[in-house]
């Protein structure tokens, strides 16, 4: 979303069906990133 300058995209992380996270990003691979991070953090698996 966003306009075409300045995209903002947005990735969920789903496990059995529910969103366990989501991550922001000016990019999809950012967004990715941030979705990830915030689950593993979640999990406890990172600080």
């Amino acid at each position: 979303y966003g306009p075409d300058h300045s995209k903002v995209f947005e990735v969920d992380v789903v496990v059995n069906g529910n969103v366990l996270a989501s991550g922001v990003g000016h990019s999809k691979q950012a967004a990715t990133k941030d979705a990830a991070s915030a689950g593993l953090k979640l999990l406890g698996l990172i600080d």
